[in-house]
């Protein structure tokens, strides 16, 4: 629950009257019943961060970093509630092995994509013909730039996380589509980068 820096709200109590936008109505509503507040509680179509002080008074609103809400100057009158993600499986699903394959499988992507958020690149030289290997093992943001080294049989491999992608100005520089095959002058590197082996399994090659 947030309302702008200079609004005269210290607390849920200093809203009774007012007008609050969010898009979760329920929960607002019974948050304010728990403290006694009588308020307008409005369904909050767009943005919700940027109504105070014109179109309400106050909002409930989902914030992440809370970025958003310095952004626009406002202030944290309470925490409605914290939540945390949960991937949930059927109990029957899990027991089928093709539906547990699939299941595990979105997880690993989940799991990936968290992990990503903090990291800007991976980078590696691996045979040319273990590029779809690695990218079953290793699935990136977006489809990996793979450039072809000196030595055709080699090829580098560049993952991009999360990280890289807020990083980089113009979003057209994460490759789409199939791998792009290109060359140049940084690409006289023959040594297999440390650690790859970490990343593969043994006996994948």
């Amino acid at each position: 629950m947030a309302a702008k820096q200079d609004a005269p709200f210290a607390s849920v109590r200093d809203l009774q009257g007012c007008r609050i936008a969010t898009e979760a109505v329920g929960m607002t509503r019974r948050f304010l019943a728990e403290h006694g507040v009588a308020a307008e509680i409005e369904f909050s179509w767009g943005a919700t961060e940027v109504k105070p002080p014109i179109l309400a008074d106050a909002i409930v609103d989902v914030s992440e970093t809370g970025s958003s809400l310095r952004a626009n100057n406002l202030k944290v009158l309470h925490v409605v509630l914290e939540s945390t993600p949960r991937f949930i499986a059927n109990h029957d699903a899990l027991a089928d092995d093709w539906k547990r394959a699939k299941i595990e499988r979105v997880l690993m992507l989940l799991k990936g994509a968290i992990a990503a958020a903090t990291r800007v690149l991976l980078a590696m030289n691996a045979p040319c013909g273990k590029v779809d290997d690695i990218l079953r093992i290793l699935p990136a943001l977006a489809t990996p730039t793979v450039s072809t080294l000196a030595d055709p049989d080699w090829g580098r491999s560049q993952h991009r996380g999360r990280g890289e992608a807020r990083a980089r100005a113009d979003p057209a520089a994460l490759c789409g589509g199939r791998p792009r095959h290109h060359r140049g002058a940084d690409q006289q590197d023959h040594r297999l980068t440390e650690g790859l082996t970490r990343w593969l399994p043994s006996g994948s090659w």
